[in-house]
């Protein structure tokens, strides 16, 4: 295994479903990560988040990150969209791509280099970009999606495992108008 992750999320208070959807799977000697957060949040916001997830089950070893993203556009075309950011780890790093507002953050390690596409999965969006980022073992790496607040103070939270890291994201530092989703990933090498 690759990577060792925690992945926590619930709905906007008030709601029954959340319109969040963090996923990882292992496949030979890649392992695939992904976060999306269909736009607004409800039944109509899962759909299109749970579209994504769909088309990321359907990801081979093989499949590059823009050709993934590219599957998970199409698979959430007459929803109403959702942000994605779509990691790929192998045994000498990470290939990431994404598109609109969700985060990715290094908590350990080098920076990222991640800026995703502005757009919508879905709807519109231009031509993602992919970047490879090298990796050594024991680098932490943190998704969220807009319902935690941007403005965390991290750093203060490095101490944290990341199962008990992505419960202080969701429990304390999420924002009580939207629905918010952690993946936490540590990268254990090849």
């Amino acid at each position: 295994m690759l990577v060792e992750s925690h992945i926590l999320g619930r709905p906007k208070p008030g709601e029954v479903v959340s319109g969040d959807a963090g996923a990882v799977r292992v496949l030979d000697e890649v392992v695939w990560m992904m976060l999306a957060d269909g736009l607004g949040h409800g039944p109509r916001a899962a759909e299109a988040s749970q579209a994504a997830v769909a088309a990321f089950g359907e990801f081979d070893a093989s499949t590059s990150v823009e050709r993934g993203l590219s599957r998970m556009h199409e698979r959430t075309q007459g929803t109403r969209g959702a942000a994605v950011v779509l990691a790929r780890f192998d045994a000498k790093g990470m290939h990431v791509a994404g598109v609109g507002n969700v985060e990715l953050r290094a908590l350990s390690g080098p920076s990222l280099p991640f800026v995703p596409t502005n757009g919508i999965l879905g709807g519109r969006m231009p031509k993602p970009r992919a970047y490879f980022v090298p990796l050594s073992p024991g680098v932490r790496l943190l998704a969220f999606t807009d319902g935690i607040q941007r403005r965390t103070e991290l750093a203060a939270m490095l101490h944290l495992d990341g199962a008990r890291l992505c419960r202080e994201l969701v429990d304390n530092h999420s924002l009580s108008r939207d629905d918010a989703t952690v993946v936490h990933v540590t990268y254990l090498g090849g």
